[in-house]
């Protein structure tokens, strides 16, 4: 598969990491982007996010994948 410049694979690596997020913080793509207006700007969607998740989307961009994983490092864990 031939990537363009400025994106990556996204491996499952990467979407385990996802969703290991989403399941700590019980906190899914749209609403971990509510009122984010510079991940909005540079191009991070929901849509963007969940075509990782679901595999429709083979690769990314690298800036955003970074930006979507800052986004829940960020959020704290759920009460349990």
């Amino acid at each position: 598969m031939r990537i363009k410049k400025g994106y990556v694979e996204i491996t499952d690596e990467i979407i385990e990491q996802i969703q290991s997020h989403i399941d700590r913080t019980g906190i899914g793509p749209q609403a971990a982007l509510k009122g984010r207006t510079l991940e909005k700007r540079q191009g991070l969607t929901s849509g963007i996010i969940y075509q990782w998740l679901n595999g429709r989307n083979k690769t990314g961009r690298k800036s955003h994948i970074e930006l979507a994983l800052k986004l829940w490092i960020k959020i704290p864990t759920k009460n349990s």
